[in-house]
């Protein structure tokens, strides 16, 4: 195993990292998993070929950078923990009830709240409102006639998600 892909392969995820929270703080509602696609995965990969180009063009710049292989490597292992995170990314990014719980107790008083304290805090619309929201952003949902309606993109993502479901034998409906 070389041990030698680790550093820089976390060097270049933890970068990406920085350039997604950059951009997170600036354009929070510009950011969708095509975003995060190009900033984990295809700017990394431009400036690869960018600089195997570039070892072609000056032969010194190839004396420095590591093996093909391990440049390989380098990007494997990048690729495994950008998508790893790109696919928890819409985790993250919601409004997670279990945690809001944890945060108004957490916040209360006497750091202790009955059931009733808590479900006061909560109504329908918390927590469907940011879902709706978000399905606006990531154009999934417009508005037609006054009513909600899921975009091509949107239908295309239920079809594959029934039919993943129906794949497993899990009932259409339920999480």
């Amino acid at each position: 195993m070389n041990f030698g892909i680790f550093l820089p392969a976390f060097l270049v995820f933890f970068t990406c990292m920085v350039l997604h929270v950059l951009i997170w703080r600036r354009w929070l509602s510009m950011i969708s998993s095509l975003v995060l696609l190009a900033i984990f995965i295809f700017i990394p990969m431009a400036v690869v070929f960018m600089l195997v180009i570039a070892s072609g063009v000056l032969p010194a710049l190839g004396k420095i950078l590591p093996p093909p292989l391990t440049i390989l490597e380098i990007l494997l292992l990048h690729f495994s923990l950008s998508l790893v995170y790109i696919a928890n990314y819409p985790a993250v990014r919601a409004i997670s009830p279990s945690l809001e719980i944890m945060l108004y107790v957490w916040s209360s008083p006497r750091k202790k709240m009955t059931q009733t304290e808590i479900a006061k805090k909560f109504t329908e619309t918390t927590l469907v409102k940011a879902r709706v929201d978000d399905l606006f952003v990531y154009r999934l949902l417009v508005v037609k006639d006054g009513r909600l309606a899921l975009t091509w993109f949107g239908r295309a993502i239920v079809f594959l998600f029934l039919r993943y479901r129906e794949m497993l034998g899990l009932p259409a409906g339920g999480g």
